[in-house]
């Protein structure tokens, strides 16, 4: 691959890099959603500097996750290490599916808790009270990142 043989690639993967000096951190800046970074521990194409750059770009995303695979190489060339990695992916998809909804869920209560506290008052929403019954529409929407407000 002629982008490996150019002799100051190596060095430049190494360097601290700002999102200002950098198209793709620059975009990673701007990113709202939510972010997995997989380090090979023996990656000798993208060296650990690489993941720190990308690290501190996603300044302003939902969340962001790191792992790293010790003993990897690029190429993820032994077994253990492919199992390693789609186990921390498929960790990360469920954490953030299953995260999103009780995160959901949490948000449809307390606006249902808001309700009963204006039109009932405190005790509404007090421990062992409540309203036996319910009027009106709740509505549950999940924001993506597309959606989400600019900060």
């Amino acid at each position: 691959m002629a982008l490996n043989r150019d002799p100051d690639l190596m060095p430049y993967r190494h360097r601290a890099i700002a999102p200002d000096d950098n198209v793709a951190l620059a975009a990673c800046q701007r990113f709202r959603g939510d972010v997995l970074l997989v380090e090979a521990e023996q990656d000798l194409i993208v060296p650990g500097q690489v993941l720190k750059n990308y690290a501190a770009a996603f300044s302003n995303a939902r969340s962001l996750t790191a792992r790293a695979i010790k003993g990897a190489d690029h190429a993820l060339t032994r077994k253990e290490h492919q199992f390693e990695y789609t186990r921390y992916l498929i960790d990360w998809l469920t954490e953030m599916v299953v995260g999103r909804r009780v995160a959901l869920a949490k948000n449809v209560v307390e606006r249902r808790k808001q309700s009963l506290r204006h039109t009932q008052g405190d005790a509404a929403t007090s421990p062992g009270q409540g309203s036996k019954e319910f009027h009106g529409q709740i509505e549950a929407k999940e924001r993506t990142s597309e959606t989400m407000p600019s900060r």
